[in-house]
């Protein structure tokens, strides 16, 4: 068993580590690379304990280990439960029309969409090819390495591709996903000048669908999902990362 365990977390920490450096090859920052990095050094550092043969050599460590058990059969149990609900969301697609169609923002290099933006970008296109009347809002706000707002960056590619300016509401002041959708409540209730109950269809990456809905039913929506793909290198990086984020919209984001 100690033979398997440190071959084991040895090949977990180079794998880690591998993906971290694969991420680093992109030309733009991939946010919560470096858990990947971090994991892999603790696996190694584990392998390095089982190797030695020190776990077995230490009441403290026995003891830390045995905690250690208990603590992983729960994170795995509910990393799968979230995991599944993530990947059934990021995998449906509502494709009947509804009062408004909105793009959730994903970020922006100076001015040009980010790889998951332009994903997203390229779905909306797709919907709005079923229902050219549809009117879209176009939600995220300008972060600090941002020359512009998400949402003036997502009405500019939407025009390009022939969508006229007065099918488009911006909100451009959201700097998260919560406020992505409390500020398109709001942005909703402004232009129809009274508090309404509106259906719609969100188009966001795959991993970033079941969150939303969660969050937009929070602020009053009947929320479809119209979710855009992710690039397959990304994917650990962001379902890993969403499984997190899930977590602390469940406790905070009210």
């Amino acid at each position: 068993m100690k033979k398997n365990m440190w071959i084991l977390f040895t090949i977990l920490g180079i794998i880690n580590i591998l993906y971290f450096v694969a991420l680093l090859g992109f030309s733009t920052r991939i946010s919560f690379s470096g858990f990947f990095a971090l994991a892999g050094c603790a696996f190694l550092f584990l392998a390095f304990i089982f190797y030695k043969n020190m776990i077995f050599n230490n009441k403290f460590l026995i003891m830390l280990f045995s905690g250690g058990k208990i603590i992983l059969i729960l994170f795995l149990t509910s990393f799968v439960i979230i995991q599944s609900f993530i990947i059934y969301h990021g995998n449906k697609s509502y494709t009947k029309k509804t009062d408004y169609l909105v793009i959730l923002g994903a970020g922006l290099n100076g001015d040009k969409l980010s790889l998951s933006l332009l994903k997203r970008m390229e779905k909306s296109i797709e919907y709005l090819k079923l229902h050219p009347d549809s009117t879209v809002v176009v939600s995220g706000g300008q972060g600090p390495n941002e020359t512009i707002s998400e949402a003036e960056a997502m009405k500019r590619y939407l025009v390009s591709q022939g969508i006229k300016e007065e099918q488009i509401i911006k909100e451009d002041k959201s700097t998260n996903t919560m406020e992505n959708l409390k500020f398109t409540k709001k942005k909703l209730d402004e232009v129809n000048k009274k508090e309404g109950n509106y259906e719609i269809t969100i188009v966001t990456s795959g991993f970033h669908m079941f969150r939303s809905k969660i969050l937009a039913a929070r602020n009053g929506f009947k929320a479809h999902g119209y979710p855009s793909s992710t690039y397959a290198v990304l994917i650990p990086n962001f379902y890993v990362r969403e499984y997190f984020a899930v977590i602390k919209s469940f406790i905070f984001d009210r």
